[in-house]
């Protein structure tokens, strides 16, 4: 998956979060991406992508959607 990929999977993801979090959590994910877009080290890279997997999956968890 590239961060492309990455990104609009993410901001999928937000549309299943409760309304009123949905603004929050997608200026939070725009904003850490273009945070690193500079980044050019393949191994932080990938290590940016699978926290941001994480995160996503726990905040998913956390509101209980499936």
């Amino acid at each position: 998956m590239t961060p492309v990929q990455l990104y609009r999977n993410l901001l999928r993801n937000v549309r299943k979060l409760p309304k009123e979090s949905q603004s929050h959590y997608r200026h939070y994910i725009r904003q850490n991406f273009n945070s690193h877009t500079d980044e050019t080290d393949p191994e932080r890279i990938k290590q940016i992508m699978s926290k941001a997997i994480q995160d996503m999956q726990w905040l998913l968890e956390k509101y209980k959607v499936k």
